[in-house]
């Protein structure tokens, strides 16, 4: 029972590794999301009011000239907006919490299993289960990090190969 036991921590331990991942880089890509979206909020904002108030008596603001504050503040919009799009920050961060999702669950459903089989001192069923865990989590994050590079744009697939002579 002890070597069943020690495979199924090593195929438990293996898919915490990849909850953990995903916990991380979701949060992560996240955050670069929602970041960048606050900021073309923010700066459309200030580009309204910079815009509105451009004919005031006071042409600066802290002593930053108004129509370059509106220049400055349209190119970090446009950066953020465009930046957050090309690397797919928002489907990158929904693929990355599914897959930790379906981890998760697996985790929960192979622990019950265990539980059943430990009581019907099933070792076979114990190795196979530890197996499927395994195998299960491999499944997904290999789904997972394909589904996840069709979301990243190919730069290469306008750029054609030159003719040999």
């Amino acid at each position: 029972m002890d070597e069943a036991n020690q495979a199924f921590l090593v195929a438990m331990g293996y898919a915490q590794k990849q909850i953990s991942w995903y916990e991380f880089f979701g949060l992560f890509k996240l955050i670069l999301f929602r970041g960048a979206g606050a900021l073309s909020i923010i700066c459309a904002i200030f580009i309204a009011y910079f815009s509105a108030t451009l004919g005031d008596n006071k042409a600066t603001f802290f002593n930053f000239s108004k129509k370059n504050l509106i220049t400055t503040l349209a190119i970090l919009s446009a950066l953020s907006v465009s930046l957050s799009g090309f690397f797919g920050w928002r489907a990158a961060w929904e693929s990355h919490r599914i897959a930790q999702f379906q981890i998760e669950a697996l985790v929960v459903e192979t622990k019950i299993r265990k539980l059943e089989l430990e009581s019907d001192k099933d070792i076979a069923g114990i190795f196979i289960l530890a197996k499927r865990l395994s195998q299960e989590t491999a499944r997904i994050v290999e789904e997972e990090s394909s589904e996840y590079f069709t979301y990243i744009p190919n730069v290469s697939e306008g750029i054609k190969a030159p003719k040999m002579r």
